[in-house]
C-alpha cells in the first residue's frame, strides 16, 4: 500500500509517495515518487487542470519473464536454502542472490559473469534484490563461487529437491536418468582442470576438451533432482557406477514422499553392479533398454509370436521373462515397422556410399603411377577402414587387399543375405528390461519412451533456446561445478513455471510463455524535475492472463490497456 514519507533535507521538509514490501525478512522500497515541499504541493493543487508535463526521458526494460521466474524463486525460498548452507555476514549480496541472478541469466539472456552487471541494468532485479548492478561484478561472482564446495552444492541440491517434491506434491512415479557432455575451450595445457578431458563429443567437437553431466529428472515437468559433473573421458556405465550409491540414497530420500519410484535409464547405464546398488533401495524399480546385439536369442524370436500393440499403428510386442544380469526379469521386445523402414533406407544409403568409395579406391590403385613410391598396404587398409566406418558396413562388406604386378589392389563383395538377416532380425526392434513384473506391457513401453524428455532437457541446454549451458568461461573444476549447479537451478525454475502453466490449463511450452512474458515491459517516465513514474506497456490478452497467473503485480507496475 502506498504511503506518504517526509524527509528532512538541509533543514527543509520534502514529501514523497512510496510503496514498500518485504523481501527475505527485510522491508525494501518497491517504488518512490518525489512530490516536493508542502508549499510546492499546495501550489500545484491550486493550479487549474492542465496537460501533464512531457517526460524528458523514457527507460524501458522487459520485465515480465524476469518477474515470473523471480517470483517462483521467492515462493520456493531458493535464496534462503542456499544461504543456509553458505552463510556470510550481511555485507553485499548473499551467495543465494548471486546464484539466483546467474540462474535467471541462463534463462533470459545468457552471458559471461563480466557482462552480468550490464544485463542487470536492463532489468528490475537490482530494485528487488536491494543491490546495484555493480555489486554483481565478475570478481564478486568468483569470490562467492569459492564459498560453494562440492559437498555444499550436494547438500543444497538435496534440500531443493526435497522442497520441490514437498511443495509441488510431485508423484515421482517415474524419474529419468541420462548423461551427456559439453565441449569447452579450456587450454590443453591447463592442469588446474581435471574435469575437462578429451573424448567423443556429442556435439561433434572431439577436438576440444569436454565435461560430462549426469542428470536425474522428473518425467512430468523435467525438474532436475540430482546431477553430477564428471571427467569427459569417463564412459556412461562407469559414471553411473560411480554415482549409483549416492543416487540411490537420493532416491530413498525422495521415495519417502511417494509410493514408489521407477527409474528410466538408457542401455548405456545399466550393469550388474549398478542394478544391484539401486536394488538395495526399497520400492525403487527400473526400466531400461538392452544392447540388441548382446542378446541374439531374443532377436531370433520370429515376428509371428508378437502381438499387436493397440494405440500405436505398425507396432507389435513380445513379452517374456529371462535371466538378465543374474536375476530373472521381465523383458518386452517392441517392433516398429516405421522405424524398420527408416533404418533400412539408411542402411542402403550408407552401403551405396561405401560401395562407390571402394570402387573409386580400386580404380585409383589400378591406374599407372606417375612417379613416387606405391602406397603401402597399411595406408590402403586405413582407407578401407574409414570407408567402412558406418554402422554394420564391416559386417556386410568383405574386402581383400592383395599384391599384383602393378602394386597393391583391392576387391570387395557385398553380403546381401547378411543385410536381409539384419533387416528382419534387428531393425525396428527395441529390447526393454524391467523388474516391474506386475506392470502391464503398455505401462512399461510408455514409461520407457518418456526418455525423450530428458533428451529435450539436454537440447534446451545446448541450442540456446531454453536454459543455456553456453557461454561457459570457467576453467577450474570448482567453478565448473558451480556453473553446472546454477544451470540446474535455472532448469528447476523453468520446470516449476511449466507446472504452473499446466495446472492453469495452458498447453503452451515454457519457452513460448517466457516469450509472451518478456513482452511485458516496465517503462520509467522521467520528468524535468527528475521525478519518475513507473508504468507498463500495452499488453496482449495472453500477456495479461500470464501477468495475473504469476501474480506479477507483486513485482512490477500495474498493467495499462490490452490490445485486441
Amino acid at each position: 500500500m502506498a504511503h506518504l514519507v517526509k524527509k528532512i533535507v538541509k533543514g527543509h521538509p520534502y514529501w514523497y509517495v512510496r510503496e514498500c514490501r518485504r523481501v527475505n525478512g527485510r522491508v525494501v522500497t518497491s517504488w518512490q515518487r518525489y512530490l516536493g515541499s508542502a508549499d510546492h504541493i499546495a501550489a500545484r493543487l491550486a493550479q487549474p487542470a492542465s496537460a501533464p508535463p512531457t517526460p524528458t526521458a523514457l527507460h524501458v526494460c522487459h520485465a515480465g519473464h524476469v518477474a515470473a521466474l523471480y517470483g517462483i524463486a521467492q515462493q520456493m525460498g531458493v535464496t534462503d536454502i542456499i544461504d543456509r548452507h553458505a552463510p556470510k555476514r550481511a555485507q553485499g549480496p548473499s551467495c543465494g542472490q548471486f546464484m539466483l541472478v546467474a540462474a535467471l541469466n541462463r534463462i533470459c539472456a545468457p552471458c559471461g559473469t563480466r557482462s552480468i552487471p550490464a544485463w542487470l541494468e536492463q532489468t528490475p532485479l537490482p530494485r528487488w534484490l536491494g543491490h546495484p548492478p555493480a555489486a554483481f561484478d565478475s570478481q564478486a561472482f568468483w569470490n562467492h563461487m569459492h564459498r560453494l564446495s562440492h559437498a555444499t552444492l550436494r547438500a543444497i541440491e538435496q534440500d531443493l529437491a526435497a522442497m520441490v517434491v514437498r511443495s509441488l506434491n510431485l508423484p515421482l512415479r517415474t524419474l529419468l536418468f541420462d548423461e551427456t557432455n559439453y565441449y569447452t575451450f579450456i587450454d590443453t595445457f591447463n592442469e588446474r582442470c581435471t574435469l575437462a578431458q578429451r573424448g567423443h563429443n556429442k556435439q561433434k567437437r572431439s577436438d576440444l576438451r569436454r565435461v560430462g553431466l549426469a542428470l536425474l529428472a522428473d518425467a512430468a515437468y523435467q525438474l532436475p533432482l540430482f546431477h553430477d559433473v564428471y571427467p569427459g573421458n569417463r564412459n556412461d556405465v562407469t559414471e553411473c557406477a560411480t554415482i549409483a550409491e549416492e543416487m540411490a540414497q537420493r532416491l530413498c530420500t525422495l521415495r519417502d514422499k511417494c509410493e514408489g519410484i521407477t527409474l528410466i535409464m538408457d542401455k548405456g547405464q545399466i550393469s550388474t553392479d549398478n542394478l544391484a546398488t539401486l536394488g538395495r533401495c526399497d520400492n525403487v524399480h527400473f526400466i531400461s533398454a538392452l544392447v540388441p546385439s548382446n542378446h541374439p536369442e531374443l532377436l531370433a524370436i520370429p515376428l509371428r509370436q508378437y502381438h499387436e500393440f493397440p494405440g500405436r499403428e505398425g507396432w507389435r510386442v513380445y513379452r517374456t521373462q529371462r535371466e538378465i544380469y543374474g536375476v530373472r526379469r521381465t523383458v518386452v521386445i517392441t517392433h516398429n515397422v516405421q522405424l524398420q523402414d527408416r533404418q533400412t533406407q539408411s542402411l542402403w544409403r550408407v552401403a551405396g556410399n561405401a560401395r562407390r568409395a571402394l570402387l573409386e579406391l580400386a580404380g585409383r590403385l589400378r591406374q599407372p603411377r606417375r612417379g613416387g613410391p606405391a602406397p603401402a598396404r597399411e595406408r590402403i587398409a586405413a582407407q578401407v577402414a574409414r570407408i567402412l566406418a558406418g554402422r554394420h558396413m564391416r559386417t556386410l562388406f568383405r574386402t581383400r587387399i592383395y599384391e599384383s604386378h602393378g602394386g597393391w589392389r583391392v576387391n570387395f563383395s557385398f553380403d546381401r543375405r547378411a543385410a536381409e538377416r539384419l533387416i528382419t532380425t534387428l531393425f525396428g526392434k527395441t529390447i526393454l528390461v524391467t523388474d516391474h513384473h506386475t506392470w502391464d506391457t503398455r505401462e512399461i513401453v510408455e514409461a520407457y519412451h518418456a526418455q525423450y524428455r530428458i533428451e529435450d532437457i539436454f537440447r534446451l541446454t545446448k541450442d540456446g533456446g531454453g536454459v543455456a549451458w553456453f557461454p561457459q568461461f570457467h576453467w577450474t573444476d570448482q567453478r565448473i561445478r558451480v556453473h553446472a549447479f546454477y544451470c540446474m537451478l535455472a532448469l528447476l525454475l523453468r520446470g516449476v513455471l511449466l507446472r504452473t502453466l499446466r495446472a492453469a490449463g495452458y498447453t503452451m511450452p515454457a519457452e513460448t510463455a517466457l516469450a509472451h512474458l518478456e513482452g511485458i515491459a516496465e517503462v520509467a517516465h522521467v520528468y524535468p524535475d527528475n521525478q519518475a513514474l513507473l508504468t507498463t506497456n500495452t499488453v496482449t490478452p495472453v500477456q495479461r492472463a500470464l501477468y495475473e497467473l504469476f501474480h506479477l503485480e507483486r513485482w512490477i507496475a500495474p498493467l495499462l490497456g490490452t490490445t485486441d
